[in-house]
C-alpha cells in the first residue's frame, strides 16, 4: 500500500475519533490535550510521549491507547500502531474508527488479509463509514484488485463527493484496467477541487504518457515539480521528454530524479534505457546494475541489459540476462524477443525461429515477426521469411531491417526488381548503411546495371573501409562486367579476411576459369563445395576436363615447361 495514499487517508480524519477519546481529571485532560496538539502540529514524538503520560496515568482508558496508536501511525509506526489498537479494542470493545485505523497500520505493514478483516469489522458496525471504503479500496488497488477497489471507492465517493484523494485514487484504479479516459475524468476533477493537488498532477502526467500525449505530461511534471520537487515527477517528465526525442533534457530530469533519490530504482531504469537507445551501452549497463541492486529481480532490467550485453558482443552475459528475465517469467514476450535476437546474432537461427514463434503467439509484434522472418531468410526459408516480413512491414512500414531482409530473399528468389524497391526503401531510413549498399550493388550487378552496381560498392568501401564485404561485393560486380583481374584482386582481399566464405570461393573459381587458370579455379570450386557451397555441376565438369587436358598435354614428350 502507497504510504503516499496513507497520509490523504489520514488527513481530516483525527478529529471524528479522538472526540470519543476525551477524559476527565485535570492532569490527565491536561497531557491528552497537549498531545492532541502536537498530533495536529504533526509533532509526533511530543504527542507520543504525552498520550504515554496519560496511558501510565489512566492504563484502563482506551482512549489513550487510541490517540498514540494516531500518533504512532503518523509517524510510521505501523507495529506500534497495531499494539496500541488492538489494547483499545480490548479495553473499550468493538469500535468502527478503531478497526478502520488498525485495518490502515496492517496495510502499512503488507498484512493484508488483517486490514481487510479489520475494514470488514469497521463497515459491519458502521455500514456508513466513508473512511473504511476509502481504505480498503486503497488497499484493493495496491493489492491489484482493481475492481474491487472501484466498488469500495464509489461508496466512498457516494458519500463524500468532493473528496479529492478519493478521486486520485480511483483514477489509479481505472488505470490499472487501461481505463484512461475515467481516470483522467477523475483526475481532472480532483485537480478542479485542489488545482494544486501534487499526487493529482503526478498521476494525470502518467495517464497523458500512457496515452501518448507527451507534451500534457510534460506540462502536469512541471507544475508538479514547480509546487515541490519530487524525484517521480523529474522521471516522469524524463520519460516524456525522450519520446519526444529530446534526449538531453530527458537525460537532465533523469539525473535530477536521482540526485533527489538516489535509491530511485526506476529512475536509473529508464535512464539506462535512454541510454540504450542513443548507443551508450556503457553507461546503460552502469545504470542498469545499479537498478538491480536497488529492485532486485526486474525482469525488465534483466532484458534492457542483456540488449545491452549483445550490442557490446558480451553474448554469454546477455544471454545469462535474458535466461533470468524468463525464469521470472518464461511467457514474457519482450524477452523471448530479445533472446531470439541474440540468437539470431549468433547465427543460431532455429533457437531464434523457435522463440520468436513463441513470443508471436503470446503478443504479435512487428520486430517478433522482423527477427523470425530474418532468421528463415537466413536458412534459406525465402517464401516463409518474406510472408514473415510482410507481417513486420504491416505493422511498421519503416522497419529498415525488415525491408533489407526481404531484399535480401527477392535477391536469392531472383526477383532484384522487388528487391531494389525494398532496400531503397531502407536507404531512406538509414543512409549509408554498408550491407544495404552492398546489397543494392549485387541487385543493381543482378539487373545488369554494372555501374550503378559498382558505384554503390565503391562508395561502401570509401565510406566503410573497415567493411570487409564491400571488397567481395565488388569483385562479385567486376565479374559481372567481365573483368577478372580486378575482381579476383578484391575477392582475395575478402578471402584473406573470410577464407570460408563459399559465394567469394565461387566468384573467384569464376574469374580464374575467365583467365583460364583452371586449376585454381577447381581449388576455389572444390573447396567451395567442401564448405558446403554450391557450385554449377556443368561448370564443375568443364573444370575437371579443363584441368586433365591441361594435365595432359604437359605431360606429353618434349613438351617445354614454362619458363
Amino acid at each position: 500500500m502507497r504510504s503516499g495514499s496513507a497520509k490523504g487517508v489520514l488527513t481530516g480524519s483525527f478529529l471524528g475519533l479522538t472526540l470519543l477519546c476525551m477524559v476527565t481529571g485535570c492532569a490527565v485532560v491536561r497531557l491528552n490535550s497537549s498531545g492532541l496538539d502536537s498530533l495536529e502540529q504533526e509533532r509526533y514524538q511530543e504527542a507520543i510521549d504525552s498520550f504515554t503520560r496519560v496511558i501510565e496515568l489512566k492504563p484502563k482508558w482506551h482512549g489513550g491507547y487510541v490517540n498514540r496508536g494516531l500518533a504512532y501511525l503518523q509517524s510510521e509506526r505501523y507495529e506500534f500502531a497495531a499494539s496500541d489498537f488492538t489494547k483499545a479494542l480490548e479495553l473499550g470493545g468493538p469500535n468502527a474508527g478503531v478497526y478502520d485505523r488498525r485495518g490502515l497500520a496492517f496495510a502499512m505493514l503488507s498484512r493484508e488479509q488483517e486490514a481487510l478483516e479489520d475494514f470488514e469489522a469497521a463497515l459491519d458496525i458502521n455500514p456508513d463509514l466513508g473512511q473504511a471504503y476509502f481504505d480498503r479500496g486503497t488497499l484493493y488497488c495496491s493489492m491489484g484488485r482493481a475492481d474491487e477497489s472501484i466498488r469500495d471507492l464509489d461508496r466512498a465517493l457516494a458519500l463524500f463527493p468532493d473528496w479529492t484523494q478519493a478521486l486520485v485514487n480511483r483514477a489509479d484504479a481505472y488505470q490499472q484496467k487501461g481505463m484512461n479516459e475515467r481516470a483522467l475524468e477523475d483526475l481532472n476533477r480532483a485537480l478542479e477541487l485542489n488545482p494544486n493537488h501534487l499526487l493529482a498532477l503526478e498521476w494525470r502526467a502518467g495517464v497523458h504518457f500512457n496515452v501518448s500525449d507527451y507534451d500534457a505530461a510534460i506540462a502536469d511534471a512541471t507544475k508538479a515539480i514547480e509546487l515541490q520537487p519530487n524525484a517521480d515527477s523529474y522521471r516522469l517528465r524524463g520519460m516524456a521528454y525522450s519520446k519526444l526525442s529530446r534526449q538531453q533534457e530527458a537525460l537532465e530530469d533523469f539525473d535530477s530524479a536521482i540526485g533527489i533519490n538516489p535509491d530511485s530504482g526506476d529512475a536509473y531504469v529508464e535512464r539506462g534505457t535512454l541510454y540504450l537507445e542513443i548507443g551508450d551501452t556503457g553507461e546503460a549497463i552502469e545504470d542498469f546494475d545499479r537498478a538491480l541492486a536497488l529492485i532486485p529481480g526486474s525482469l525488465r532490467v534483466f532484458v534492457n541489459r542483456a540488449v545491452a550485453y549483445h550490442r557490446r558482443d558480451m553474448n554469454e552475459r546477455a544471454l545469462d540476462d535474458v535466461n533470468r528475465a524468463l525464469e521470472l517469467d518464461p511467457n514474457e514476450p519482450s524477452a523471448l524477443e530479445t533472446r531470439a535476437v541474440i540468437y539470431y546474432g549468433l547465427g543460431r537461427h532455429d533457437l531464434a525461429i523457435e522463440d520468436a514463434s513463441k513470443s508471436i503467439e503470446i503478443e504479435p509484434r512487428a520486430n517478433t515477426y522482423a527477427v523470425r522472418g530474418c532468421a528463415r531468410v537466413a536458412t534459406q526459408q525465402y517464401t516463409l521469411g518474406i510472408r514473415d516480413l510482410n507481417r513486420c512491414l504491416a505493422l511498421d512500414g519503416e522497419n529498415a531491417q525488415a525491408l533489407h531482409s526481404r531484399a535480401k530473399a527477392y535477391i536469392m528468389l531472383r526477383n532484384p526488381e522487388e528487391a531494389l524497391k525494398d532496400i531503397n526503401a531502407a536507404l531512406r531510413l538509414r543512409p549509408g548503411d554498408p550491407a544495404m549498399l552492398s546489397d543494392r550493388a549485387i541487385a543493381y550487378d543482378k539487373l545488369g546495371k554494372h555501374d550503378d552496381a559498382l558505384a554503390d560498392a565503391r562508395q561502401v568501401i570509401e565510406l566503410s573501409p573497415e567493411y570487409a564485404r564491400g571488397y567481395a561485393v565488388r569483385g562479385a560486380v567486376y565479374l559481372g562486367k567481365g573483368e577478372p583481374e580486378l575482381a579476383l584482386k578484391d575477392l582475395s582481399r575478402y578471402l584473406a579476411l573470410d577464407p570460408e566464405n563459399t559465394s567469394a570461393l565461387s566468384n573467384s573459381a569464376k574469374a580464374y576459369a575467365l583467365l583460364e587458370e583452371y586449376e585454381k579455379a577447381l581449388g576455389a570450386a572444390t573447396k567451395c563445395i567442401e564448405l558446403g557451397g554450391k557450385v554449377d555441376k556443368e561448370f564443375l565438369r568443364v573444370l575437371k576436363e579443363a584441368v586433365e587436358e591441361k594435365a595432359a598435354q604437359d605431360a606429353q614428350p618434349g613438351r617445354a615447361a614454362p619458363q
